[in-house]
């Protein structure tokens, strides 16, 4: 399987831009930015199935008797049946999750990436997309035990994901706690300890968003929601999930939903129940043609809902209320376990329901997601009636096959989704998501030296755009409006910058990209860089929220700027960060062997200190914990002016094999602790 991606050269070519006539403010200070374009060959690692629309395009997860993942199979091996009949298969690619992205170490997972996307096609790499929906709107909220559970559940979740895999922890109810897809590992996990569904108000109007960083969109407003709606928010949580990740092509895109299930009459006609019905069948037929597996985990245990609804434990201490007989209390677990087992199965998914061992489905969630195949098959029927067609996929005797049970037809001709198909601003900001990038977005703000008066700290941003390639030269415009926000999420001045640049055909692939780079002065404290990106190549805008820690260099013994990736520069430069840092500083985590990659780090001396020596030890360590590079090198005080010294040294990519890596880099005072900063990137 072929792998693509950001191709870096040392000969960058850097054009000074003038910028709009709008004083920045005295927090962001700095010189004006500068464009530079940047070669790239497509980044993809996945197959990508392109074609006439009536290919269909399979998830096909291949096990042999005892559950494991069987590899090797070709389109020879595989009938697809749909509604009985035979079909044409086009194309077959095995994907193998474990061999791009090999388990880590488990410290490795919680490194968070210093670079903030608004794409999730670029951030996962060769990762894959989940989706943990705790269900705060069905899980009782008067058992702590089930609550405990659920947590438990979604800790599990995220301990098994890889390297390079993305997730969000969804809150139906409470969605100014969900946390939207990153792999920040710690972020995840705070997000499920904040679950703790609330005891029903139907009066209740407003959830707060979070205090820093929070976006208007992220207030959850219940009476947002229509009076159909608030019967059971599982169901729009599901239909906004599910077209956020309809967005994503050529990815594995899996579902996660912790739930007793939802209160969902698939025999109803009418009505609320029927209008319900309706749009879960939707969004059933909506995952089936994006590959979205939806797998369910009940959190209630083994006649755990029944005995829950025949007599509730109530955290507050008040009589039950809406106590059910036995009876009543079986048909309604009963109820809520056929909508798990329903959407698993209508989406080539399994649930694990009414049991105590919840291990064993975690488990298999992940081994089908290990190794997997896509497969592309041409339709013989490609009548837009809206019409179910039952799937069936066969592999060798003896070989189980999971993928989803069938499709809904489109309603209409193309069958492909619009503009107007997407979810909206409002619906995602109702359970705490941001709307996917119209126009790519990359950043990095990191500060990397003194400015030069007070505690100020240099930061060095960058901003990458990425288009599709163009055909021929053409004039590009792009207009970057910025916002800095400090930590109480106070926001500066807005400043408006315009580039006017010419943007040529790469040598190769279907992406171009450039970078805008600046630089910032900023006082010691946090902050949320807010930049929005407007390209009149492509009539696009987009946004991306890099955050920034600036610590007080001045005051610890020893510090470190953060690491820096870029490119040795062959020419004089005369960009905005030539004078803080000695190499063209870039936003790709992901190299080939044959690039020329240099990392750059500022080590400090708190000026309250004699300047002594800092011994530096660079480490850059494979997935296994293995040493793949192990340098130790003594920076003299004669070296350190101003109390500050830079430390640059080459990636060593030529002698390492495909798969992330955690480079490492340790400075130790004389007789002092050491500090340490620490970089995941991936080499092809």
């Amino acid at each position: 399987m072929p792998r693509f991606g950001i191709a870096l050269t040392a000969a960058i070519a850097s054009v000074m831009l003038t910028a709009s006539a709008q004083q920045a403010p005295p927090q962001q200070a700095g010189p004006p930015p500068a464009a530079v374009l940047q070669p790239t060959a497509p980044d993809v690692q996945q197959p990508v199935f392109r074609g006439r629309a009536d290919v269909i395009r399979l998830d096909v997860s291949v096990l042999d008797k005892d559950r494991k993942p069987v590899r090797g199979l070709t389109d020879a091996d595989f009938t697809v049946l749909e509604d009985g009949k035979p079909q044409r298969i086009v194309a077959v690619a095995e994907v193998d999750a474990a061999e791009n992205d090999p388990e880590p170490t488990a410290w490795m997972r919680h490194v968070p990436s210093d670079i903030a996307y608004n794409d999730l096609s670029q951030r996962i790499g060769d990762g894959r997309l989940f989706a943990i929906i705790l269900d705060d709107a069905n899980v009782p909220w008067d058992d702590l035990d089930i609550i405990r559970t659920a947590r438990d559940i979604g800790r599990d979740v995220i301990d098994h994901l890889g390297p390079s895999d993305v997730a969000a922890v969804v809150f139906p109810r409470d969605g100014g706690e969900t946390e939207d897809f990153t792999n920040d590992r710690d972020k995840l996990l705070d997000a499920i300890d904040r679950f703790n569904p609330r005891e029903p108000d139907p009066y209740s109007s407003f959830e707060p968003a979070p205090a820093f960083g929070g976006d208007t969109q992220r207030s959850s407003r219940l009476l947002s929601h229509s009076q159909c709606d608030k019967t059971d928010l599982a169901v729009p949580t599901f239909e906004t999930v599910v077209a956020r990740l309809a967005t994503v092509p050529n990815r594995r895109k899996t579902i996660v939903y912790v739930s007793p299930g939802a209160a969902i009459n698939f025999m109803a006609r009418s009505g609320c129940p029927g209008e319900l019905k309706d749009r879960m069948l939707d969004v059933f037929g909506e995952a089936s043609r994006a590959n979205i597996n939806i797998y369910s985990i009940d959190p209630t245990g083994y006649g755990g809902y029944e005995r829950y609804l025949a007599n509730p434990i109530r955290r507050a201490g008040r009589p039950p209320m809406d106590m059910e007989g036995d009876r009543a209390a079986a048909g309604g677990a009963k109820m809520r376990q056929d909508f798990l087992r329903t959407m698993a199965d209508y989406t080539g998914a399994t649930a694990t329901v009414n049991s105590d061992e919840v291990a064993p489905g975690i488990d298999g969630i992940f081994t089908e997601a290990s190794s997997y195949y896509l497969i592309g098959y041409q339709t013989a029927n490609g009548a837009p009636d809206g019409k179910y067609r039952k799937i069936e996929v066969k592999a060798k005797s003896g070989l189980t096959v999971r993928t989803r049970s069938g499709y809904f037809a489109p309603k209409s001709a193309g069958g492909t989704r619009d503009a107007k198909d997407q979810p909206t601003t409002a619906d995602l900001g109702l359970i705490g998501m941001n709307r996917g990038a119209a126009l790519p977005l990359a950043a990095m703000a990191v500060p990397v030296g003194l400015a030069g008066h007070d505690h100020d700290a240099d930061v060095a941003v960058v901003l990458t755009v990425t288009l599709p390639a163009p055909r021929a030269d053409v004039g590009e415009t792009v207009t970057i409006i910025r916002n800095l926000y400090d930590s109480e999420s106070r926001p500066g001045p807005p400043v408006v910058d315009r580039f006017n640049l010419v943007l040529a055909p790469p040598a190769s692939g279907d992406e171009l990209k450039y970078d805008l780079i600046w630089r910032m002065a900023l006082a010691p404290g946090r902050y949320q860089l807010r930049l929005n990106a407007s390209s009149k190549v492509t009539d696009t805008s987009g946004s991306v929220y890099p955050d920034i820690e600036v610590p007080d260099f001045t005051k610890a013994r020893v510090s470190l700027s953060n690491l820096v990736l870029g490119a040795k520069p062959l020419d004089q430069r005369t960009d905005p960060l030539a004078k803080v840092l000695p190499i063209v500083p870039t936003t790709a985590r992901d190299f080939s062997p044959g690039d020329d990659i240099a990392a750059f780090v500022r080590i400090f001396q708190g000026s309250g200190a004699a300047v002594g020596p800092v011994t530096m030890n660079v480490q850059v360590l494979d997935v296994h914990n293995a040493k793949k590079m192990d340098t130790t090198a003594t920076l003299a005080p004669d070296a350190f002016g101003a109390h500050a010294a830079g430390f640059q040294f080459d990636l060593p990519l030529k002698t390492l094999d495909h798969g992330p890596y955690v480079l490492s880099v340790t400075a130790t005072p004389a007789g002092g602790p050491p500090v340490r900063r620490d970089l995941v990137f991936r080499v092809r």
